[in-house]
């Protein structure tokens, strides 16, 4: 067996210190809703954990699915260094969808 070693590579990863509510807008198949996101610091090694903590008469239950699967899908990058976030909470406390005209 041929064995060879390289200069080896460092992994970065970001988190957060102190719990931080984010509200953005989400628009999946051409339909907007407000999202309020409460991100929480993690354990360490405790990886990324999505949750819902939404009331179903401010946002249907299937469009907090559709935010929590499309939280859930992507990888996110963190602000200090653009590198991947872990061992956060991110949890939908709050959003309102806009009404779809046609």
């Amino acid at each position: 067996m041929e064995v060879s070693f390289d200069t080896g590579r460092i992994v970065y990863k970001e988190t957060i210190e102190n719990p931080v509510e984010g509200v953005g807008h989400f628009e999946p198949l051409r339909h907007y809703a407000e999202v309020h996101l409460l991100l929480e610091p993690g354990e360490q090694g405790s990886g990324m954990e999505f949750c819902l903590a939404c009331s179903e008469d401010l946002l249907a239950k299937n469009y907090q699915k559709l935010v929590l699967t499309h939280l859930e899908e992507k990888s996110h990058k963190g602000v200090l260094t653009g590198s991947a976030i872990t061992d956060m909470r991110i949890t939908l406390v709050s959003g309102k969808a806009h009404q779809k005209t046609y």
